[in-house]
């Protein structure tokens, strides 16, 4: 140190003094100022060092970013930067600066060279001692001065000092902390769009962020401190104080109540606010603290949607009854057109089995016919031989030859009557299918071979052959009437639609797989246009109404096949190939 005229002890003694009196210590937690004090420390303390070298600086880690800052006391010539600001990380492999900062190290001896780059100082070349200056486990301060033999001993004089020091920089760390975290709340209230405010028990407004402070016509939030509500927006005055005395009141939070804003341009705004008490520690009202979003567009969309839902179920009124009315007359429709579908189909019916009495009656006609001359013949053999007998010229040869005469008409007459019994029979077994459907066991080709018997004069007519592959012991528990009118309607469609004045055939193939009938109808007659294809179940659809088609054959069909007898039918075509029906239905 520098050789003073008077000794350590008046020299610790006076320095001592001088520091507590110039710093105020005792009063420092009543004074605002404490920059000025500390100023004033620093002056005083140049002074007693002005002989040589002497810096002081308060340390300060802030944790947000990584950063320390550093504010240097001293002769301007020795500094670089009164205000320098480190990062953390530039020290991760410097143990000495690490150990500084976590108060490992309290003493040191560095080179101007190295403290120059640590700290971007401008120290004159030498050796300098460094003293960590810490307070409650912190290092808050360094003293940097130029080193003389044996410093280490004579620092324990300046114990007043450094403790002045200590306290000073250690309020002065703990001031940035505290000042740094209200500039962070600050800025983080500022960057919130929703409106922020506290006042105290008296209403009057403590505090605000920037976006309350737009909505209150201020350009600084510092501006509310002691306005009213009466002074900012005296339209909802009453409003907003009424909340916060009913919120201090009850402490309780008011959450999410719509209010409305006037502005001082005129324009209003709609809020959607939550207020809550202020409670001290010792469990006093102290004020209320406020939020608010402005929610005029989402009003705005809640009007219009609330208009749209008022008019949407006017209309949904307004078409719900036309569409009961349409309904009503939609089914008085439907109820027509079924009672005209069941008249006609019931028509179709009648038509098919006058078809098939009038294919009976040619059929019987034949064996009838044939009969009735046999029954002739023989009555003028049976007057020949009475006549012989009576004249007494019958003879042995010609008697024989008369009864075989007999003989063989009867034998005609009743090959013939056999036929017409089999044919009516036939007949009346399927028109009663027809009529009175009632499911039954039947052998399938036998029966088949009886639905085609009556439709055998339409057949010959248009000189059409039928190959049936059905194996003749396959029994099978179904609605003949169904069936037999299945095979009827595909024959009669096929010779009308498929044999345009040409020869040719028709298969029926059947067969049993699974409890499931799998019966083919196919031709090879001219075949079906694929437009004409998507179409061919539909009800009333032909090609051929000039030619008598009603359009229900087929749908009658689809209806029986799928309805009656529970399957399911697909139709194949290929113009000139033929047609093909495949059905399927359980048995």
């Amino acid at each position: 140190m520098t050789k003073t005229t008077f000794t350590f002890d008046e020299a610790r003694h006076s320095m001592q003094m001088i520091c507590i009196n110039a710093l105020h210590v005792d009063a420092m937690a009543e004074q605002e100022d404490k920059q000025s004090q500390y100023i004033e420390a620093i002056q005083l303390l140049e002074q007693l060092f002005k002989t040589k070298p002497l810096l002081m600086a308060s340390l300060y880690i802030e944790p947000a970013n990584e950063e320390l800052h550093i504010q240097w006391y001293g002769e301007s010539t020795c500094v670089g930067d009164h205000s320098a600001i480190f990062n953390l990380e530039d020290y991760a492999d410097d143990e000495w600066v690490l150990d500084l900062l976590s108060c490992h190290l309290h003493y040191s001896r560095n080179s101007a060279q190295s403290l120059n780059q640590r700290f971007r100082l401008h120290l004159p070349e030498g050796e300098f001692t460094v003293q960590a200056l810490e307070c409650q486990e912190q290092c808050v301060g360094l003293l940097v001065y130029q080193s003389v033999p044996e410093d280490e001993l004579h620092i324990q004089y300046y114990d007043a000092l450094f403790n002045t020091l200590r306290l000073l920089f250690f309020n002065k760390q703990q001031k940035n902390l505290v000042e740094n975290k209200l500039q962070t709340y600050k800025q983080v209230m500022n960057l919130m769009p929703q409106r922020v405010f506290w006042k105290n028990k008296k209403s009057v407004y403590q505090g605000a962020n920037m976006a309350f402070a737009r909505d209150a016509s201020m350009s600084d939030p510092e501006h509310l401190i002691g306005v009213t509500d009466h002074d900012i927006f005296p339209s909802e005055a009453e409003l907003y104080r009424s909340d916060d005395a009913r919120t201090m009141q009850t402490r309780i939070h008011m959450i999410n109540s719509d209010e409305p804003q006037t502005h001082a341009n005129g324009k209003t705004i709609w809020l959607r606010t939550s207020k809550r008490p202020i409670i001290n520690q010792d469990e006093q009202v102290i004020g209320v603290v406020g939020t608010y979003d402005d929610i005029t567009e989402l009003k705005v969309v809640q009007q219009e949607l609330q208009e749209a839902k008022d008019n949407l179920e006017l209309r949904v009124k307004e078409r719900t009854q036309e569409l009961s009315d349409s309904n009503e007359r939609l089914e008085k429709v439907l109820v027509d057109l079924s009672q005209a579908q069941a008249h006609l189909v019931d028509k179709e019916k009648m038509a098919a089995l006058g078809g098939l009495v009038a294919g009976i009656s040619h059929e019987i006609n034949t064996p009838v016919g044939i009969a009735v001359t046999g029954s002739s013949h023989l009555n003028h053999v049976v007057n020949q031989l009475q006549t012989e007998q009576q004249s007494g010229k019958l003879t042995r040869a010609k008697f024989e030859n008369l009864c075989s005469e007999l003989n063989e008409g009867c034998d005609i007459i009743l090959q013939n009557l056999n036929r017409a019994s089999q044919l009516i029979a036939n007949f009346k077994m399927i028109a009663v299918d027809q009529s009175h459907d009632e499911k039954r066991s039947l052998l399938v080709r036998e029966y088949v071979e009886q639905i085609l018997s009556t439709l055998q004069p339409k057949l010959r007519a248009r000189d059409i052959t039928i190959s049936i592959n059905i194996d003749t012991s396959l029994s099978a528990e179904i609605y003949p009437g169904a069936f037999a009118q299945i095979i009827t309607n595909l024959t009669e469609n096929a010779l009308l639609h498929a044999f345009e004045n040409q020869d040719g055939q028709i298969n029926i193939q059947i067969e049993s797989a699974d409890q499931q009938m799998q019966f083919i109808f196919s031709d090879t007659g001219t075949g079906i246009d694929d437009s004409a294809l998507k179409q061919i179940f539909d009800p009333f659809f032909t090609t051929k109404r000039s030619s008598g088609g009603s359009g229900l054959g087929l749908n009658i069909v689809y209806n029986l096949v799928t309805q009656r007898l529970g399957g399911k039918i697909e139709c194949e075509s290929y113009k000139g190939k033929g047609t093909e029906f495949k059905m399927q239905f359980p048995i």
